[in-house]
């Protein structure tokens, strides 16, 4: 029993309803939501024109539909190669024999060319990116042909001194800036090393001197004050600590953000480092002792 035009029709129509969004986001996934409706549409027409070839069972009916739109994805990427090719062929048809240089080629050169008298200038255009001989140069511009040689010759010396005075500069300029960027790197080292030496032995004289030797104040009253055990030493030396390592790192920092100033800034440093040596000398091993004394009546 043969299907009739009607019950293909309305069989199709199931099919193509049931799978149209699956068809959609089959196109979506391979070509992109610009191309994929134009590849739906032209599945659905293929799928009309051999609407006699639907399969009846649903499932075969749909893989049937998917066959059809994997061909049509099939000569849709053979047709956008072929205009690939064919566009690649007229570019290079029409593509001039004796192209103009690139904007980004050759900047010395044109550079120097534009650095000539303008008739000179316009004579080596003319020779070079034309390909116009001497003679024909000559007669373009409406000079004799002896004349267009001598300012030929002329144009080819001038170019070359703009473009050696051009580059030697540019050369030395590079040079000297290298120059300075090493010289400013070593004398940042010096100055760093300079704070980092000053901080070692500001610490060292806190936790070397202060802390374990303490005021000689101790040995001549027993008892001494608290400040005669190293234990309350150690907790004095814990702020004068914080400081010196804070002023360090405020000195680096500055070394750092002012590269004009190394000099005078590692200077003021390492003397701060050293009064901050000395205060917290003072601060940790005597001033505790020297006020027991002075209660005491005792002179230092």
């Amino acid at each position: 029993m043969t299907r009739t035009d009607k019950d293909l029709a309305a069989h199709l129509t199931d099919v193509i309803s049931f799978n149209a969004v699956d068809i959609l986001a089959y196109f979506e996934r391979r070509v992109g939501t610009n191309d994929a409706a134009d590849l739906v549409a032209e599945t659905m027409l293929t799928a009309w024109r051999k609407a006699a070839d639907v399969p009846k069972d649903t499932t075969e009916a749909r893989m049937w539909l998917f066959g059809v739109a994997r061909n049509v994805l099939a000569n849709a990427d053979r047709a956008e190669r072929r205009r690939w090719r064919l566009a690649d062929r007229l570019r290079l048809m029409l593509a001039p024999e004796n192209p103009a240089p690139a904007s980004d080629a050759g900047v010395d050169v044109r550079d120097a060319v534009a650095r000539l008298e303008p008739d000179l200038a316009e004579l080596i255009r003319l020779v070079h990116w034309d390909r116009l001989t001497l003679a024909q140069a000559a007669q373009v511009t409406g000079i004799p042909a002896s004349t267009a040689r001598s300012r030929y010759q002329k144009a080819k010396d001038d170019s070359a001194a703009a473009r050696a005075a051009r580059v030697v500069p540019t050369y030395a300029q590079a040079m000297t800036a290298s120059q300075q960027v090493g010289r400013y790197g070593l004398a940042l080292r010096k100055r760093l090393l300079a704070v980092g030496i000053a901080t070692v032995l500001a610490l060292a004289v806190v936790w070397l001197i202060a802390v374990p030797i303490g005021p000689e104040a101790c040995a001549l009253s027993m008892p001494g004050p608290r400040n005669c055990f190293v234990s309350d030493r150690v907790q004095a030396a814990i702020l004068p600590t914080i400081v010196i390592i804070a002023g360090a790192l405020l000195s680096v920092a500055m070394l750092l953000e002012r590269p004009k100033n190394l000099r005078m800034i590692s200077a003021w440093s390492v003397v701060l480092l050293i009064m901050m040596a000395g205060a917290s000398y003072v601060l940790v091993a005597w001033i505790p002792a020297l006020a027991w004394m002075w209660r005491s009546n005792i002179a230092p």
